[in-house]
């Protein structure tokens, strides 16, 4: 009977070892963020990486950033009667994120006489026309662009239709542009009067180009600007009969733009462009860093709030030395997700793995509404499951295989001894 009992009390203590193994293995083990790092973007509000947890009244958010625009280099030169309608200039650009060049053109119209840009070019490279604003047999404006203009200095050359005419051609490279879509859209007009008025649409952040075109030129000056800023402003030919050409800037901080431009003169004609430029992608990237992982098969928790964007969730592989996406966050709402991914090798590194959030695009949308990428993360982390069947650690059947041997080897020898062997 006493053995019996024992063996009874044997195997259940074995057995109760053995569940209890288990009931440890089926908790993950969180492993919160042991670092962090914030290429792109800012941290606009919360703490890390006290406020990275499972609550949702703690978080940290991040908000992608632009460089923003700022001007590079300009340059102009004049046309005058009789050179063959070509005109060629040197103009010197430096080093800037994300250039982007903008040519504009004003050009005196007669009724015999109305000559349009043929050709523009750049070290060579030919420009794109965007636009032309003709009035009659007085005066027009054109703009012309060219994106990512080589740096150092360069020679400029614009061709026109018309040999006999004056005409003035201004340049200006701006930083921080849009490479796909530069300009937002624009609007233009013409005139006789002392002021010249316009609204435009734009975004905060944009920067608001002006071409103006006066011709004949009685009086008018280029200096007399209201709320925008005087970047370039010259005049060729005899008066009467000579062209004034002006470039003007102003930064948009709202969803419209006024601009107001005084010529101080009553007896002037004067045609313009307008047109708003759009900075170049928001961009976010916020890394985290995690020491001592195990290798094997692990929970991805992300709980993130996206307005208005995808934010890439990306794993380093270190045997391509590159970032792979894994999983995308696009929402408006609250996504409280694991997804089970297996952590090999590749993006284990040795137990210390990294993910990070990316975002790369416009930071607005068709409407003209903004869309600045908003990530709240309030749940970040890697769980390890010390799972069976997934033989994470030292899973449990494991242990209570052993254990259950280590404890028939004692009970054996227990026996033994009893028998007096």
């Amino acid at each position: 009977m006493n053995k019996i009992m024992f063996c009874v009390l044997l195997v259940s203590f074995s057995l109760m070892i053995s569940a209890s193994a288990g009931f440890v293995s089926a908790f993950p083990v969180p492993y919160p963020p042991s670092s962090q790092s914030v290429m792109y973007g800012s941290q606009s509000s919360g703490t890390f990486p006290v406020d990275i947890n499972t609550s949702d009244d703690a978080y940290v958010q991040y908000k992608t950033t632009s460089n923003g625009m700022s001007y590079n280099s300009e340059s102009w030169a004049p046309g005058f009667a009789g050179f063959g309608g070509i005109v060629t200039w040197s103009h010197t650009t430096i080093a800037g994120y994300n250039r982007y060049l903008f040519l504009g053109v004003s050009i005196e119209r007669h009724i015999t006489m109305n000559p349009d840009v043929v050709s523009a070019t750049y070290d060579g490279i030919p420009l794109s026309f965007y636009y032309r604003y003709e009035w009659d047999d007085v005066v027009s404006t054109e703009v012309w662009t060219l994106a990512n203009p080589s740096v150092g200095l360069k020679t400029m050359e614009v061709t026109i239709s018309s040999a006999l005419t004056r005409f003035i051609v201004l340049t200006s490279v701006l930083n921080g542009v849009d490479q796909s879509y530069p300009i937002r859209g624009n609007v233009s007009g013409q005139g006789d009067t002392q002021f010249v008025m316009a609204n435009i649409t734009t975004e905060p952040k944009d920067w608001v180009v002006v071409d103006l075109s006066v011709s004949p030129n009685i009086g008018a000056t280029c200096t007399g600007e209201k709320n925008v800023k005087l970047r370039l402003g010259v005049g060729t030919g005899l008066a009467p009969n000579n062209v004034l050409g002006c470039k003007y800037t102003k930064t948009a901080d709202a969803s419209s733009e006024y601009i107001q431009i005084d010529i101080e003169s009553t007896n002037s004609k004067w045609s313009y462009i307008i047109f708003s430029v759009i900075p170049s992608d928001g961009l976010l990237s916020v890394t985290y860093f995690w020491t001592n992982l195990p290798n094997g098969v692990v929970d991805l928790c992300v709980e993130a709030y996206v307005t208005n964007a995808t934010i890439a969730v990306q794993a380093y592989r270190t045997t391509t030395t590159s970032w792979v996406s894994v999983l995308a966050i696009d929402g408006t709402t609250d996504t409280d997700t694991c997804y089970d991914w297996f952590l090999t090798s590749p993006y284990w590194d040795g137990g210390n793995p990294k993910i990070r959030f990316y975002f790369s695009g416009s930071i607005y949308i068709s409407t003209y509404n903004m869309t600045w990428a908003n990530l709240t993360v309030d749940t970040v982390y890697f769980q390890a499951a010390y799972d069976v069947e997934r033989n994470i650690l030292f899973p449990a059947y494991i242990f209570s295989f052993f254990g259950l041997l280590a404890l028939m080897v004692i009970g054996a020898w227990f026996l033994k001894k009893r028998r007096g062997v």
